[in-house]
């Protein structure tokens, strides 16, 4: 089935030469900060209809992204979908930090 490279946030390496086995966790970049509180953010009384939309509009996009080939931002979109239609520029700053984690994880394919 291939080689095994990750596990449950260990990566793992396997030496075909000397058949040495190892195993570390290394600093894991994640799409979401563990802490974030999206519920601490303000919301408006009348929220601003351009952020609204482009926020709606990223977060839509990251879903299909995530239904096709990165499901493990998952997460960190369920927790942005809830405020699709009160959305601040600071939950958009969070759409963002999700955007540059695809970024950075765009080399690592889904097989």
């Amino acid at each position: 089935m291939g080689d095994l490279t990750w596990w449950l946030g260990v990566r793992c390496t396997y030496d075909h030469a000397t058949g040495a086995i190892s195993a570390d966790q290394e600093a894991c970049v994640l799409p979401m900060a563990v802490d974030a509180d999206l519920a601490s953010l303000p919301l408006p009384d009348v929220p601003d209809k351009d952020i609204v939309a482009v926020y709606a509009k990223l977060v839509g996009e990251l879903l299909y992204i995530c239904i096709n080939t990165v499901p493990e931002i998952m997460y960190a979109l369920s927790a942005l979908t809830r405020y699709m239609t009160r959305a601040t520029s600071q939950h958009y700053g969070y759409d963002k930090q999700v955007l540059r984690y695809l970024k950075g994880v765009k080399h690592l394919m889904l097989t």
